[in-house]
């Protein structure tokens, strides 16, 4: 928009004035038509969902066995089977009113052995108590024998002799192998039995074979 100026009536010659310059004009400025702001559409807020997690129990683990080692089963060592004792060797005589028995158990080289012999009277005869019995033993080859007189001879009056009861008496034996094998223990028994009335004297020969292990 312009704005005129209005004439003055000249009342004197006077130069006129140079009029004011006209006030600068202000270029019309446009005014910018506002850019719609777009409204930002509401985003709408994610409901939260609520997903129902399965708890889920843990399953146990099972603990690990621990592993035996494998060491080799140590092979058990068998034990040995006993074995049964031999039995001793026996000799089985029948005198006069009397029965005579001879018995060695087992016998080891280099050790005492010890035989027995058994007398027992029968019917009514018994042991007669003055009776010197002894056993004279024969040499043997490899073998020591531990009595009197040389070794060889057991009795009453080596200390070899013991009564048991009236009707039995025994003698013992003993001698020493040198080496196992073969032995034969043999010799005479000088023995008497008695009844009330009378005594009789029986030498009886013995002979046993052995084995010396």
């Amino acid at each position: 928009m312009f704005v005129g100026l209005a004439g003055c009536e000249k009342h004197e010659d006077k130069p006129l004035a140079a009029a004011d310059p006209p006030p600068p004009t202000t270029p019309a400025t446009a005014t910018p038509t506002p850019t719609p702001t777009a409204t930002p559409t509401p985003t709408a807020t994610p409901t939260a969902t609520t997903t129902a997690t399965a708890t889920t129990t843990p399953t146990p683990t099972a603990t690990p066995t621990a592993t035996p080692s494998t060491r080799p089963t140590p092979t058990p060592t068998p034990t040995p089977t006993p074995t049964a004792p031999s039995p001793p060797a026996t000799l089985h005589k029948t005198g006069d009113h009397a029965l005579i028995d001879l018995t060695v158990p087992p016998c080891t080289a280099a050790s005492d052995c010890t035989a027995t012999v058994r007398l027992e009277a029968t019917d009514e005869f018994h042991i007669n108590k003055e009776y010197p019995y002894k056993v004279v033993l024969a040499d043997a080859a490899g073998v020591q024998f531990l009595g009197a007189d040389g070794g060889r001879t057991f009795g009453r009056a080596s200390g070899h002799f013991t009564q048991v009861g009236e009707k039995v008496a025994t003698i013992a034996l003993r001698f020493r192998p040198s080496a196992p094998g073969k032995v034969t223990l043999s010799g005479t028994f000088k023995m008497s039995v008695c009844s009330a009335s009378v005594c009789k004297v029986d030498p009886t020969e013995l002979s046993l074979a052995i084995d010396v292990r």
